[in-house]
């Protein structure tokens, strides 16, 4: 749970030489994965800043930093919803 994207990053890269740099526009439609990662994120070490929580996700997802504050955001309101 939360890993599913690395996997198929790996997977992606491995089968079919896809390169780094395109994963991260073709994950954009894998909200639930990204979603899950980030929550992940956030158990191992809940006392991260905003700032910080925002570049690990950027890091992890391989994505903007102003893209990474999106996704936040996303997590942050479906967090709120339950």
């Amino acid at each position: 749970m939360g890993f599913e994207e690395m996997f198929i990053r790996k997977a992606l890269r491995y089968h079919f030489d896809i390169d780094t740099e395109q994963l991260p526009s073709f994950f954009e439609d894998f909200e639930t994965a990204r979603l899950r990662h980030i929550s992940l994120i956030q158990r191992l070490k809940p006392q991260r800043t905003k700032r910080s929580m925002i570049m690990k996700i950027a890091k992890n997802l391989g994505c903007s930093d102003e893209s990474a504050e999106l996704w936040f955001e996303r997590f942050q309101e479906q967090s709120e919803d339950r």
